[in-house]
Parts: structure tokens; sequence; C-alpha cells
């Protein structure tokens, strides 16, 4: 067994996992609002605004439990991966609320994938394989679709490249 069950990494995971899906229910989109309304809105939320900073932190303390649990390599890599990418969003509040259903079902694709490996649950690969298939997917949609690609650091690269040949 990767952790034991009675172990706070299992609780502690649990208690963040709701702490965020308690964030996410709290956001109330109507269907009626255009996104003008909501970023005005939650802009000027600070109780928002400061959940969206606790919910940052939170990313941070999911490796901090994941990186010392043996067998779980590869699962950090991939949350490291959703980090990133979830971290960039939540910069950008208009970027955020846009994406709000991506960034919530990244973080419970890769719950429900931690949480069976860390109870041992059979099928885990065949979850785990799917789960690659699903990331690999919503990374191709984040670099495509919502990642502005920005060239300041374009000279830079092309430097070091060139010295590195």
């Amino acid at each position: 067994m990767y952790v034991n069950v009675e172990n706070n990494n299992l609780n502690a995971l649990k208690c963040i996992y709701e702490k965020i899906h308690e964030f996410f229910d709290g956001i109330h989109a109507d269907k009626n609002d255009s996104i003008e309304e909501l970023i005005e809105l939650y802009s000027n939320d600070d109780n928002f605004l400061n959940e969206k900073k606790i919910i940052s932190e939170s990313l941070n303390e999911i490796v901090s439990i994941l990186k010392p649990l043996d067998g779980l390599q590869y699962e950090l890599y991939h949350f490291m991966s959703i980090r990133r990418i979830i971290c960039y969003i939540l910069n950008d509040i208009n970027l955020f609320l846009n994406n709000l259903s991506f960034v919530y079902e990244l973080l419970v694709n890769f719950f429900n994938l931690i949480h069976m490996k860390l109870l041992n649950k059979k099928g885990y690969s065949d979850n785990y394989d799917k789960f690659c298939k699903y990331l690999d997917s919503q990374e191709d949609f984040f670099y495509t679709e919502i990642f502005e690609y920005d060239d300041k650091y374009e000279d830079l690269i092309v430097e070091v490249t060139n010295i590195l040949w």
C-alpha cells in the first residue's frame, strides 16, 4: 500500500478536495449573466479573491503531500502540469471565469485518480491510462485555446540555443 488510509495524507487530500469543491459551488454563474457582469461582480469580491488565493496555495499543498509518497512519481508529474495550467488560469479572473468547468474537471479527475491509487482499488491501471489520454487532450486544449504565448524571451531563447549548438 502506498499510504496508510488512516494516514493524514489521505485526510489532507480529502480536506483540500472539499475546500476546492466548496469554492466552485460558491460561484454563482447564472446563464443570464454575461461574462463581463461576472468579472465585474467577482473582481470586487474580496472573499472570492481570497478564496481564489487559497485554491492556489492548496495546489502547492497537494504537491507537498504527494512528493514524499512512494509510488506516486507519475501522478506527481501529471499534477505538476495540472498545477501549472491552473495557476496560469487563476492569475486572470477573465480566464478563470471563462474556464471554470475546465479547471474544476481537471482537479476532480485528478482527485478521483489519486484516491483510487491511494486506496489500491482494482482497475487503477485502466483508469490511469484513461486519465493520461484525458490529460493529454486537456493540455492540448490549454496550449492551443487558452494559453497566450509571450515572445518577450524569444531573443534570449535563440541566444541560448545558439550557445548550446
